[in-house]
């Protein structure tokens, strides 16, 4: 569904297809327990993540890592690249969207979705299928 930002209406850009079929295909597979305000979080050596972060895991290129962010507040998803980390706490970073041809209109709308609207990975998924 498009957006109007400054009333301009977005219309979110499609992602890449392979992309988007593996990331559709690991929303719905039940594989993922879910977590909100965080890309990842660890406790007590659980992994939960947010619907960005299984698109991490699953589809973006790269060295990712679950590392302390701050003590006693689980884990953030950081990648990393040669020398340079890049924190993204609840969002990815713009090259990582770029790799899967994800606008940054269309992630915040996703982080909506996970962290404030409390939809589960198959609304997410079927958000997704609907619109990019």
């Amino acid at each position: 569904m498009p957006i109007i930002i400054n009333n301009y209406v977005h219309a979110y850009k499609k992602m890449d297809p392979k992309s988007k079929k593996k990331w559709l295909k690991a929303l719905r597979s039940g594989k993922y327990e879910q977590t909100t305000y965080r890309l990842c979080e660890v406790e007590d050596g659980h992994f939960s993540y947010c619907c960005l972060g299984v698109l991490a895991e699953e589809c973006i290129v790269g060295d990712w890592i679950c590392h302390p962010h701050r003590a006693g507040e689980g884990y953030s998803l950081e990648v990393c690249r040669g020398k340079t980390f890049v924190r993204g706490y609840g969002m990815l970073p713009p090259a990582a969207l770029r790799q899967v041809g994800l606008d940054r209109h269309a992630a915040e709308e996703l982080a909506a979705l996970n962290d404030d609207e409390g939809k589960s990975f198959k609304q997410i998924a079927n958000w997704i299928e609907k619109n990019l």
